[in-house]
């Protein structure tokens, strides 16, 4: 048994009993603890507690995998099981990993069931996909831990409780040391194991509970899952093509990938009746053990990677940020704008030239606003109200829209028409035939309004014409009338004459 050791010392403690209690007593076992740089201070401490176990200590991080080749190297039995010092094992869990590798020959490796600390289903065998990402066999809400409770050939089990033939092991070279230090050790392994024509078997009668991820940050245990996920995919790219990819349809793509797994499997392993034909003899020898300095060089290039990785993320951050901030400036404004118009307050005149109050509201159409207003040419102008309030004026009898507004007439043309309606409903049609600005005055009954409480006051210009064409100047645009500004009032009012805000707008006619 290896247990590559980096979790502090708590847990690696807690395994430790676990197999005190829970060890077998007719298989004979030997434990290897291997320390890894982060907790090999407390080797003289735990060999002084502890007895029956074996500790390797060293100097530098192995890694998962070259913790486990480290301790292959002093290992003694035919069968080697890998366990992790964040796990802890139930009552016949070696049991049952022993007893499906004399009873399956060709199981390379055998894994088990895996619970968290509380009894919830962490893991029954893995489904690895086409792009290298895996998955457990379920979707949804977490099954019971009585479920998947049949012994089946998978994609692959994790080191966190994983039996390996110790002739397998030598004949495959170890574990890849290359996915430093952890994540796809695993997946790597069982793909080898396949590629020799062997299985990986999940055996359920074999439980372990699992703290998992015990001594990492999230954003440390990412950066190094996506690194050591593309290696893979480098080196195995070939075969993954068999897997199955990940669906949307996530329940009918698990249903295929546990299908291909056991059609995959050499013919005594497929379907149910997992049989036993001759052992399998696979030549090979221990891996040699790298120096410490080598496995130093790996970890200081990690890092290397894993600050430039967060220098790059960083700055997308710092890009996203400014963006953000951006946005979030124009949506206070927006809001603010928003919450002025969120009442309009009925007697309010919405000015529609370029220093006017028209804009906190949404319009649309037109053109954009000039000293005498919005030209509306062959688009409508609409405008969206909230329903006017009138805090010292009973409105029952509804309101008085007026205006503003200066058509255009040149000698050549006489007339300009415009229609004005309200949610849908006309309420003022004229030809105007006079030149200058005009107040056109309509009533708008109290039963105007839409059911999200709102008007939406439309006008539409008639036939547009360019000044260009009709030699007035170089204006290309098609023009009709100019919206000058709008007033809802409550119907008892009088209206004000437009007579004394009339110059400004007959200055601007001029102009044109």
């Amino acid at each position: 048994m290896i247990i590559p050791a980096t979790a502090p010392p708590g847990l690696l403690m807690a395994t430790l009993r676990s197999i005190s209690l829970h060890g077998p007593l007719h298989i004979p076992f030997e434990v290897i603890v291997v320390l890894n740089q982060p907790i090999v201070q407390e080797a003289p401490r735990l060999d002084h507690l502890v007895n029956g176990v074996r500790f390797i200590a060293s100097a530098a991080n192995l890694g998962l995998a070259g913790a486990a080749n480290r301790g292959r190297n002093v290992a003694r039995g035919e069968l080697l099981i890998v366990l992790h010092d964040d796990a802890e094992v139930e009552s016949g869990w070696m049991e049952a990993l022993v007893d499906t590798a004399d009873a399956h020959p060709t199981a390379g490796a055998i894994g088990g069931k895996v619970l968290y600390p509380d009894g919830r289903l962490q893991n029954a065998g893995m489904i690895l996909w086409r792009d290298a990402t895996s998955s457990p066999p379920w979707f949804g809400e977490r099954p019971p831990p009585t479920a998947f409770d049949r012994l089946r050939v998978v994609d692959y089990c994790g080191t966190s409780s994983l039996l390996v033939r110790a002739e397998v092991w030598d004949d495959i070279g170890g574990l890849d040391e290359r996915f430093y230090p952890v994540y796809y050790v695993d997946v790597d392994l069982a793909m080898a194991v396949r590629q020799r024509g062997l299985v990986v078997l999940y055996q359920p009668q074999s439980r372990i509970l699992h703290h998992g991820g015990a001594s990492d940050s999230s954003r440390w245990r990412s950066f190094v899952s996506a690194r050591n996920r593309q290696l893979f995919i480098d080196k195995w790219g070939s075969a993954l093509d068999q897997h199955e990819p990940a669906d949307a349809d996530v329940a009918a793509a698990i249903g295929r990938a546990m299908t291909r797994a056991a059609a995959l499997a050499p013919a005594p392993h497929r379907g149910d009746s997992l049989l036993s034909p001759s052992p399998v003899k696979v030549p090979g020898g221990p891996r040699c053990t790298l120096e410490d300095s080598v496995y130093l060089d790996k970890e200081r290039d990690l890092r290397q990677a894993y600050v430039a990785y967060l220098d790059t993320t960083v700055d997308l951050l710092e890009r996203q940020l400014e963006v953000a901030t951006g946005s979030a400036a124009r949506a206070k404004h927006e809001l603010a704008t928003l919450r002025a118009a969120a009442s309009y307050l009925a007697g309010t005149r919405l000015s529609f030239a370029s220093d006017g109050n028209a804009y906190r509201y949404q319009c649309t159409g037109g053109y954009g606003a000039e000293d005498w207003g919005v030209w509306l040419g062959d688009d409508a102008l609409t405008i969206v109200l909230p329903h006017p309030t009138t805090p010292s004026t009973d409105s029952s009898d509804g309101w008085t829209l007026q205006l503003d507004a200066l058509p255009f007439l040149t000698e050549r043309r006489t007339h300009s028409a415009m229609t004005v309606t309200v949610d849908k409903t006309v309420v003022l049609h004229v030809d105007e035939t006079r030149s200058g600005p005009q107040r056109y005055e309509t009533r708008v009954p109290a039963r105007a309004g839409s059911p999200t409480n709102v008007l939406v006051v439309t006008i539409v210009g008639g036939e547009a014409t360019s000044p260009s064409s009709i030699d007035l100047n170089g204006d290309d645009r098609p023009l009709s009338v100019g919206i000058i500004a709008l007033t809802l009032v409550p119907a008892e009012i009088v209206a004000p004459s437009i007579a004394d805000d009339a110059e400004p707008y007959r200055r601007s006619a001029t102009h044109l």
